[in-house]
Formats: structure tokens, C-alpha cells, sequence
């Protein structure tokens, strides 16, 4: 039973793991990630405890010096990287390196852009679904304002949606405005 015990901070680490690329893959701290990072934490605890008498006995060795070291500048660059891509995800920034400016939106687009103050939902019709220089510009749209949402609409497999918006190859702009009394 204590050999068993004595795996359990490994156990522990693998679900906090798990609860990462949950949360990652969600994007969402919901029951089952929150759930998977408890019971992570409570295993290490217990692995903890289990091993505290092999721990206390490596603390004075070179090899656990050298060993957490290692751990420490692990963490620190994961730390880094994970604060760098929080801030990026947080302010996006795109550049556009090409000669002509292809990718470079208009002043006029981008003012109006930064002006919306109530969401601009995007139906594009197009068959299969997709058109990606359409795509392209949308993404930018709403990297410059949080108030964009686009959705791409195949009329042939979604005709009734379609024809009550008496749309085909077609860009639907709307806004939703309040109700009048």
C-alpha cells in the first residue's frame, strides 16, 4: 500500500497535466478541469506525505542541488512562455510585411472598427462554407474590434436559413439595435 501511495505525486502531476490541456483544448474552466486540478493537487499532497522520509534524506545531496535547478529554470521558462502568450492572446497585434500592403486595412475601417460599440454579427453565404480572402479580412476585422463575429453559411446545407434571409453568394451585415417601446 505505501509503494502505492508513494506513486501518487507522479499521478498527481499527470492530471494537473490533463486539467492544462483541457483547459487549453476548452478554453473553459468548467467541472471537469477544475475537478482534474484538485485531484491533482491532492495527490501530489499525498505523494508528498508518503515520500517524506525519501525526501528529507535528498535534500543534502549534489544530485537534488543540481536537480532542482534544472525543475527551477524549467519552470521559469514555461512560466515566461505562458505569460508571453497570455499577453499576446490578450493584445494581438498583426503585421503586415507585405510590399503592397495587402493585408494592411484601410484608416476609414479601422476607425469605424474601433467606434462599434454594439456586436456586428457577419453571415457570409458561400457554397461549401468557406472563402478564405473573405476569411482572412473578417479575422483582421475582429482583431481590431472586439465587437466582430463572423459566421461562415452553406446555403446548400443550410438552405432554409438561406432563403429566410433571401441569401446566396452573399455578405449579411446586422446589428443588433435595441427594441423601441
Amino acid at each position: 500500500m505505501k509503494r502505492l501511495l508513494q506513486k501518487f505525486d507522479t499521478l498527481g502531476l499527470l492530471l494537473l497535466v490533463a486539467a492544462a490541456i483541457y483547459y487549453s483544448v476548452t478554453n473553459l474552466w468548467d467541472k471537469w478541469s477544475l475537478g482534474l486540478a484538485i485531484a491533482g493537487g491532492v495527490f501530489i499532497l499525498v505523494g508528498l506525505v508518503a515520500n517524506y522520509q525519501q525526501i528529507l534524506a535528498s535534500l543534502g545531496k549534489r544530485s537534488t542541488k543540481y536537480a532542482t535547478n534544472y525543475v527551477v529554470s524549467v519552470v521559469l521558462v514555461v512560466a515566461l512562455v505562458s505569460g508571453v502568450n497570455f499577453i499576446g492572446k490578450r493584445h494581438p497585434r498583426r503585421l503586415d510585411l507585405t510590399s503592397t500592403g495587402r493585408f494592411t486595412l484601410a484608416p476609414q475601417t479601422t476607425q469605424i472598427l474601433q467606434k462599434l460599440n454594439k456586436t456586428l454579427d457577419i453571415k457570409a453565404f458561400f457554397p461549401g462554407g468557406d472563402y478564405p480572402p473573405l476569411k482572412e479580412l473578417l479575422v483582421e476585422y475582429q482583431t481590431r474590434s472586439g465587437h466582430v463575429r463572423y459566421e461562415f453559411i452553406d446555403p446548400d446545407r443550410q438552405p432554409a436559413l438561406a432563403s429566410s434571409l433571401t441569401c446566396r453568394h452573399t455578405v449579411l451585415f446586422r446589428t443588433r439595435l435595441p427594441a423601441h417601446r
